[in-house]
Protein backbone atom coordinates (compact mmCIF):
# COMPACT_ATOMS: atom_id res chain seq x y z
CA UNK A 1 0.00 0.00 0.00
CA UNK A 2 1.42 3.14 -0.98
CA UNK A 3 1.65 5.58 1.92
CA UNK A 4 1.21 9.55 1.35
CA UNK A 5 1.51 12.54 3.52
CA UNK A 6 0.27 15.56 2.40
CA UNK A 7 1.26 18.90 3.63
CA UNK A 8 -0.93 22.16 3.14
CA UNK A 9 -1.30 25.36 4.75
CA UNK A 10 -5.23 24.36 5.93
CA UNK A 11 -7.52 21.98 5.10
CA UNK A 12 -11.43 21.82 5.20
CA UNK A 13 -13.47 22.79 6.60
CA UNK A 14 -11.35 25.49 6.09
CA UNK A 15 -12.60 27.02 2.98
CA UNK A 16 -10.54 27.93 -0.25
CA UNK A 17 -9.87 26.36 -3.71
CA UNK A 18 -6.92 25.13 -2.73
CA UNK A 19 -7.98 23.18 0.84
CA UNK A 20 -11.59 22.20 -1.54
CA UNK A 21 -9.18 20.57 -4.15
CA UNK A 22 -6.76 18.97 -1.54
CA UNK A 23 -9.78 17.91 0.18
CA UNK A 24 -11.04 15.88 -3.15
CA UNK A 25 -7.62 14.37 -4.07
CA UNK A 26 -6.89 13.02 -0.77
CA UNK A 27 -10.85 11.37 -0.65
CA UNK A 28 -10.09 9.58 -4.31
CA UNK A 29 -6.79 8.40 -3.39
CA UNK A 30 -8.02 6.59 0.08
CA UNK A 31 -10.92 5.07 -2.05
CA UNK A 32 -8.05 4.32 -4.18
CA UNK A 33 -6.29 2.58 -2.07
CA UNK A 34 -3.54 4.68 -1.10
CA UNK A 35 -3.15 5.10 2.73
CA UNK A 36 -3.63 9.17 3.25
CA UNK A 37 -2.45 11.31 6.01
CA UNK A 38 -2.66 15.23 5.74
CA UNK A 39 -0.32 18.11 7.99
CA UNK A 40 -1.63 21.34 8.03
CA UNK A 41 -2.92 23.93 10.30
CA UNK A 42 -6.21 24.03 12.15
CA UNK A 43 -8.38 26.97 10.48
CA UNK A 44 -9.11 27.98 14.23
CA UNK A 45 -6.31 29.15 16.69
CA UNK A 46 -5.80 26.51 18.65
CA UNK A 47 -3.22 25.71 21.20
CA UNK A 48 -2.19 22.23 20.83
CA UNK A 49 -1.57 20.03 17.55
CA UNK A 50 -4.32 17.83 16.76
CA UNK A 51 -5.12 14.62 15.08
CA UNK A 52 -8.42 13.60 13.52
CA UNK A 53 -9.48 10.62 11.43
CA UNK A 54 -12.27 11.52 8.53
CA UNK A 55 -15.08 9.32 7.14
CA UNK A 56 -12.61 8.17 4.17
CA UNK A 57 -10.39 7.15 6.36
CA UNK A 58 -7.34 10.11 5.68
CA UNK A 59 -6.00 11.44 9.27
CA UNK A 60 -5.03 14.75 9.70
CA UNK A 61 -2.97 16.42 12.08
CA UNK A 62 -3.57 19.97 12.45
CA UNK A 63 -1.03 22.29 14.46
CA UNK A 64 -1.67 25.43 15.66
CA UNK A 65 -1.09 29.19 13.73
CA UNK A 66 -1.03 32.74 15.48
CA UNK A 67 -1.84 34.82 12.80
CA UNK A 68 -1.84 35.13 9.44
CA UNK A 69 1.03 37.17 7.50
CA UNK A 70 0.81 37.86 3.74
CA UNK A 71 -1.17 34.97 2.83
CA UNK A 72 0.93 32.53 5.01
CA UNK A 73 -0.20 30.96 8.74
CA UNK A 74 2.83 31.85 11.30
CA UNK A 75 4.28 29.57 13.00
CA UNK A 76 5.10 27.40 9.97
CA UNK A 77 4.84 23.84 10.68
CA UNK A 78 7.86 23.03 13.21
CA UNK A 79 10.72 20.55 12.32
CA UNK A 80 9.65 18.44 15.11
CA UNK A 81 5.87 18.21 14.65
CA UNK A 82 7.16 17.08 10.90
CA UNK A 83 9.50 14.12 12.06
CA UNK A 84 6.59 12.94 14.84
CA UNK A 85 4.48 12.55 12.11
CA UNK A 86 6.71 11.18 9.44
CA UNK A 87 7.28 8.05 12.12
CA UNK A 88 3.71 7.58 12.81
CA UNK A 89 2.78 7.81 9.29
CA UNK A 90 5.81 6.12 7.45
CA UNK A 91 5.02 8.00 4.05
CA UNK A 92 6.70 6.69 1.24
CA UNK A 93 6.11 10.06 -0.12
CA UNK A 94 5.78 13.40 0.79
CA UNK A 95 3.47 15.59 -1.16
CA UNK A 96 3.89 19.79 0.08
CA UNK A 97 1.55 22.47 -1.66
CA UNK A 98 2.99 25.22 -2.41
CA UNK A 99 3.14 28.38 -1.82
CA UNK A 100 3.83 27.37 2.21
CA UNK A 101 6.16 28.55 4.71
CA UNK A 102 6.10 25.04 6.17
CA UNK A 103 6.82 23.48 3.06
CA UNK A 104 10.67 24.86 3.94
CA UNK A 105 10.83 22.40 6.67
CA UNK A 106 10.97 19.30 4.33
CA UNK A 107 15.08 20.87 3.37
CA UNK A 108 15.50 19.39 7.29
CA UNK A 109 18.69 17.03 6.81
CA UNK A 110 17.25 14.25 8.45
CA UNK A 111 14.01 13.86 5.72
CA UNK A 112 15.24 11.67 2.84
CA UNK A 113 11.66 11.15 1.45
CA UNK A 114 10.70 11.33 -2.05
CA UNK A 115 9.33 14.93 -2.30
CA UNK A 116 6.65 16.01 -4.98
CA UNK A 117 5.81 20.13 -4.78
CA UNK A 118 2.64 20.91 -6.48
CA UNK A 119 2.89 24.29 -7.66
CA UNK A 120 -0.18 26.04 -7.19
CA UNK A 121 1.33 29.68 -7.71
CA UNK A 122 4.52 31.62 -8.04
CA UNK A 123 4.75 34.28 -4.78
CA UNK A 124 4.47 37.41 -6.88
CA UNK A 125 5.72 40.46 -5.44
CA UNK A 126 3.70 43.23 -6.50
CA UNK A 127 3.53 47.67 -5.51
CA UNK A 128 0.04 46.68 -4.30
CA UNK A 129 1.77 45.04 -1.20
CA UNK A 130 5.42 46.19 -0.71
CA UNK A 131 6.18 43.84 2.29
CA UNK A 132 5.24 40.46 0.11
CA UNK A 133 8.29 41.93 -2.76
CA UNK A 134 10.71 42.67 0.38
CA UNK A 135 9.83 39.11 2.42
CA UNK A 136 9.86 37.20 -0.96
CA UNK A 137 13.91 38.34 -1.52
CA UNK A 138 14.36 35.95 1.56
CA UNK A 139 11.69 33.61 1.16
CA UNK A 140 12.89 32.65 -2.56
CA UNK A 141 16.27 31.32 -0.91
CA UNK A 142 14.52 28.63 0.67
CA UNK A 143 12.02 28.07 -2.25
CA UNK A 144 14.97 27.45 -4.83
CA UNK A 145 16.80 25.10 -2.14
CA UNK A 146 13.57 23.29 -2.42
CA UNK A 147 12.84 23.02 -5.87
CA UNK A 148 16.18 21.70 -5.91
CA UNK A 149 15.18 18.67 -3.31
CA UNK A 150 12.15 18.01 -4.59
CA UNK A 151 12.29 14.71 -6.93
CA UNK A 152 9.25 16.13 -9.20
CA UNK A 153 7.03 19.55 -9.19
CA UNK A 154 3.39 18.87 -10.74
CA UNK A 155 2.13 22.60 -12.33
CA UNK A 156 -1.37 23.19 -13.15
CA UNK A 157 -1.58 23.88 -16.63
CA UNK A 158 1.40 24.83 -19.67
CA UNK A 159 1.52 28.19 -19.59
CA UNK A 160 1.85 28.65 -15.93
CA UNK A 161 4.63 26.34 -16.52
CA UNK A 162 6.64 28.44 -19.14
CA UNK A 163 5.86 31.75 -17.23
CA UNK A 164 7.33 30.89 -13.92
CA UNK A 165 10.42 32.47 -13.17
CA UNK A 166 11.08 30.24 -9.94
CA UNK A 167 10.70 27.08 -12.07
CA UNK A 168 12.68 28.24 -15.54
CA UNK A 169 15.88 26.21 -14.78
CA UNK A 170 13.29 23.48 -13.24
CA UNK A 171 11.45 22.61 -16.00
CA UNK A 172 13.00 18.48 -16.84
CA UNK A 173 11.43 17.47 -13.67
CA UNK A 174 7.82 19.31 -14.05
CA UNK A 175 5.17 17.57 -14.65
CA UNK A 176 1.64 19.43 -16.06
CA UNK A 177 -1.38 17.99 -14.15
CA UNK A 178 -4.40 20.34 -13.75
CA UNK A 179 -6.61 20.70 -10.55
CA UNK A 180 -9.68 18.88 -10.49
CA UNK A 181 -12.89 18.44 -8.61
CA UNK A 182 -15.59 15.36 -7.25
CA UNK A 183 -19.04 16.52 -8.55
CA UNK A 184 -20.12 14.70 -5.70
CA UNK A 185 -19.23 17.18 -2.92
CA UNK A 186 -20.79 20.03 -5.04
CA UNK A 187 -24.03 19.74 -3.30
CA UNK A 188 -26.80 22.28 -3.86
CA UNK A 189 -29.24 23.38 -1.44
CA UNK A 190 -32.83 25.15 -2.34
CA UNK A 191 -32.21 29.00 -1.95
CA UNK A 192 -33.72 32.09 -3.67
CA UNK A 193 -31.56 34.48 -4.73
CA UNK A 194 -33.28 38.08 -5.49
CA UNK A 195 -32.47 39.10 -9.26
CA UNK A 196 -33.02 42.50 -9.00
CA UNK A 197 -32.32 42.66 -12.62
CA UNK A 198 -33.13 40.46 -15.72
CA UNK A 199 -30.19 38.84 -15.32
CA UNK A 200 -27.60 37.44 -12.15
CA UNK A 201 -24.04 37.37 -12.98
CA UNK A 202 -22.20 35.75 -9.96
CA UNK A 203 -18.78 35.77 -8.68
CA UNK A 204 -16.81 34.18 -5.77
CA UNK A 205 -13.85 34.72 -3.68
CA UNK A 206 -11.37 36.25 -1.02
CA UNK A 207 -11.41 39.83 -1.37
CA UNK A 208 -8.12 40.72 -2.52
CA UNK A 209 -6.29 42.73 -5.09
CA UNK A 210 -5.82 40.62 -7.23
CA UNK A 211 -9.44 39.36 -7.95
CA UNK A 212 -10.30 42.92 -9.43
CA UNK A 213 -13.71 42.81 -8.03
CA UNK A 214 -13.85 46.28 -8.27
CA UNK A 215 -13.88 46.46 -12.37
CA UNK A 216 -16.63 43.92 -12.01
CA UNK A 217 -18.91 46.09 -10.12
CA UNK A 218 -18.01 49.16 -12.56
CA UNK A 219 -18.89 46.98 -15.55
CA UNK A 220 -22.00 45.94 -14.00
CA UNK A 221 -22.61 49.67 -13.37
CA UNK A 222 -22.46 50.06 -17.37
CA UNK A 223 -25.21 47.55 -18.37
CA UNK A 224 -28.58 48.20 -16.76
CA UNK A 225 -30.74 45.06 -16.02
CA UNK A 226 -27.84 43.08 -14.57
CA UNK A 227 -27.41 42.24 -11.00
CA UNK A 228 -24.29 40.84 -9.36
CA UNK A 229 -23.85 38.30 -6.62
CA UNK A 230 -19.88 38.03 -4.80
CA UNK A 231 -19.77 35.66 -2.51
CA UNK A 232 -16.89 35.90 -0.25
CA UNK A 233 -14.93 38.16 2.07
CA UNK A 234 -11.75 39.81 2.92
CA UNK A 235 -9.73 43.02 3.72
CA UNK A 236 -11.53 45.08 0.90
CA UNK A 237 -14.58 44.52 1.57
CA UNK A 238 -15.62 47.68 3.20
CA UNK A 239 -13.58 49.16 -0.32
CA UNK A 240 -16.11 47.00 -2.10
CA UNK A 241 -19.18 48.19 -0.19
CA UNK A 242 -18.04 52.31 -0.81
CA UNK A 243 -17.85 51.84 -4.35
CA UNK A 244 -21.28 49.88 -4.70
CA UNK A 245 -22.66 53.32 -3.28
CA UNK A 246 -21.31 55.45 -5.03
CA UNK A 247 -22.02 53.73 -8.25
CA UNK A 248 -25.61 53.56 -6.69
CA UNK A 249 -26.17 49.91 -7.26
CA UNK A 250 -27.00 49.21 -3.60
CA UNK A 251 -29.91 47.58 -5.34
CA UNK A 252 -27.96 45.64 -7.75
CA UNK A 253 -24.36 44.70 -6.11
CA UNK A 254 -24.70 42.48 -3.09
CA UNK A 255 -22.06 41.53 -1.07
CA UNK A 256 -23.64 38.53 1.06
CA UNK A 257 -20.31 37.83 2.68
CA UNK A 258 -18.54 34.33 2.24
CA UNK A 259 -21.57 31.58 1.31
CA UNK A 260 -21.73 28.14 2.89
CA UNK A 261 -20.56 25.29 -0.19
CA UNK A 262 -24.77 24.42 -0.26
CA UNK A 263 -25.62 27.79 -1.03
CA UNK A 264 -22.52 28.83 -3.12
CA UNK A 265 -23.20 26.27 -5.42
CA UNK A 266 -27.06 27.22 -5.32
CA UNK A 267 -26.19 30.54 -6.40
CA UNK A 268 -23.80 29.14 -9.83
CA UNK A 269 -26.69 26.54 -10.33
CA UNK A 270 -28.98 29.28 -10.96
CA UNK A 271 -26.97 32.65 -12.37
CA UNK A 272 -26.70 33.26 -15.71
CA UNK A 273 -23.35 34.03 -15.67
CA UNK A 274 -20.09 33.05 -13.66
CA UNK A 275 -17.68 35.64 -13.83
CA UNK A 276 -13.60 35.74 -12.48
CA UNK A 277 -12.01 39.10 -13.22
CA UNK A 278 -8.71 38.69 -11.98
CA UNK A 279 -6.05 40.80 -12.82
CA UNK A 280 -2.75 39.01 -12.42
CA UNK A 281 -1.21 35.55 -12.37
CA UNK A 282 -1.38 35.05 -8.44
CA UNK A 283 -4.56 33.53 -9.75
CA UNK A 284 -3.03 31.18 -11.44
CA UNK A 285 -6.05 28.55 -12.34
CA UNK A 286 -9.62 29.62 -10.58
CA UNK A 287 -10.59 25.92 -9.24
CA UNK A 288 -14.31 28.35 -8.74
CA UNK A 289 -14.57 28.23 -12.71
CA UNK A 290 -14.21 24.35 -13.04
CA UNK A 291 -17.32 23.99 -9.87
CA UNK A 292 -19.24 26.86 -12.09
CA UNK A 293 -18.53 24.82 -15.21
CA UNK A 294 -19.85 21.95 -13.63
CA UNK A 295 -23.27 23.63 -13.65
CA UNK A 296 -23.10 24.05 -16.87
CA UNK A 297 -22.64 28.23 -16.74
CA UNK A 298 -21.08 30.45 -19.28
CA UNK A 299 -17.98 31.87 -18.32
CA UNK A 300 -16.12 35.60 -18.58
CA UNK A 301 -12.47 35.91 -17.63
CA UNK A 302 -9.52 38.18 -17.64
CA UNK A 303 -6.99 37.05 -20.03
CA UNK A 304 -3.86 37.04 -17.91
CA UNK A 305 -0.77 36.06 -20.11
CA UNK A 306 0.94 33.09 -18.17
CA UNK A 307 -1.93 32.44 -16.15
CA UNK A 308 -3.76 29.17 -16.44
CA UNK A 309 -7.40 30.63 -16.50
CA UNK A 310 -7.69 31.18 -20.30
CA UNK A 311 -6.82 27.43 -20.64
CA UNK A 312 -9.60 26.73 -18.37
CA UNK A 313 -11.98 28.92 -19.85
CA UNK A 314 -11.57 28.64 -23.56
CA UNK A 315 -12.55 31.83 -25.56
CA UNK A 316 -16.01 31.44 -27.78
CA UNK A 317 -16.22 28.42 -26.79
CA UNK A 318 -17.09 27.70 -22.99
CA UNK A 319 -17.04 31.88 -22.31
CA UNK A 320 -15.08 34.76 -23.26
CA UNK A 321 -11.92 36.46 -22.21
CA UNK A 322 -11.35 39.95 -21.27
CA UNK A 323 -8.10 42.48 -21.07
CA UNK A 324 -8.00 42.60 -17.40
CA UNK A 325 -8.38 45.63 -15.50
CA UNK A 326 -10.46 46.67 -18.55
CA UNK A 327 -14.68 47.73 -16.89
CA UNK A 328 -15.80 48.64 -20.59
CA UNK A 329 -14.78 45.60 -21.79
CA UNK A 330 -16.23 43.56 -19.31
CA UNK A 331 -19.02 45.33 -19.61
CA UNK A 332 -19.48 45.06 -23.39
CA UNK A 333 -18.95 40.75 -22.48
CA UNK A 334 -21.75 40.80 -20.22
CA UNK A 335 -24.55 42.77 -22.44
CA UNK A 336 -23.13 40.48 -25.07
CA UNK A 337 -24.12 37.24 -22.77
CA UNK A 338 -27.44 39.13 -21.82
CA UNK A 339 -28.65 39.77 -25.80
CA UNK A 340 -27.39 36.08 -26.79
CA UNK A 341 -29.48 33.42 -24.51
CA UNK A 342 -28.73 31.20 -27.82
CA UNK A 343 -24.94 31.85 -27.06
CA UNK A 344 -24.83 31.32 -23.53
CA UNK A 345 -26.66 28.20 -23.94
CA UNK A 346 -23.94 27.02 -26.06
CA UNK A 347 -20.69 27.57 -24.21
CA UNK A 348 -22.47 26.09 -20.58
CA UNK A 349 -23.06 23.15 -22.51
CA UNK A 350 -19.58 22.97 -23.39
CA UNK A 351 -18.12 24.06 -20.33
CA UNK A 352 -20.28 20.90 -18.68
CA UNK A 353 -18.44 18.72 -21.58
CA UNK A 354 -15.07 20.26 -20.75
CA UNK A 355 -15.21 19.92 -17.21
CA UNK A 356 -16.44 15.90 -16.92
CA UNK A 357 -13.54 15.61 -20.12
CA UNK A 358 -10.59 16.97 -18.52
CA UNK A 359 -11.33 17.83 -14.91
CA UNK A 360 -12.89 15.19 -13.07
CA UNK A 361 -10.70 14.84 -9.58
CA UNK A 362 -10.55 10.48 -10.77
CA UNK A 363 -8.43 11.41 -13.93
CA UNK A 364 -6.13 14.05 -11.64
CA UNK A 365 -6.06 11.34 -9.09
CA UNK A 366 -4.31 8.43 -11.54
CA UNK A 367 -2.19 10.94 -13.23
CA UNK A 368 -0.93 11.99 -9.66
CA UNK A 369 -0.45 8.57 -8.60
CA UNK A 370 1.80 7.37 -11.37
CA UNK A 371 3.93 10.41 -10.48
CA UNK A 372 4.72 9.29 -7.45
CA UNK A 373 5.27 5.76 -8.52
CA UNK A 374 7.96 7.10 -11.39
CA UNK A 375 9.69 9.20 -8.13
CA UNK A 376 9.50 5.99 -5.07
Amino acid sequence: MLRVLHIGKFFPPASGGIENFLYDLTKYQSLAGLKVSVLAHHHHRITRITRRTNKFGIDIYETPYWKTLMYAPLPPISPSILLDVIKKEKPDVIHAHLPNLSAFTLLWKNIKIPILLHWHSDVIPTSNDKMLGAAYSFYKIFEKALIKKARRIIVTSRPYLYSSIPLKHYREKCSVVPLGIDPERLKTKDRAFEKSGKFLVCSAGRFTYYKGFEYLIKAVALVPGVSLIISGDGKLRSKLKDLIFKKGLENRVKLPGELPSDALFSLMKNCDLFCLPSIERTEAFGLVLLEAMYFGRPLITSRIEGSGISWVNKDKETGLQVPPKDEKALAEAINFMFFNPAVRKAYGINAKKRVEKLFHIRKICNQIENIYEEIR
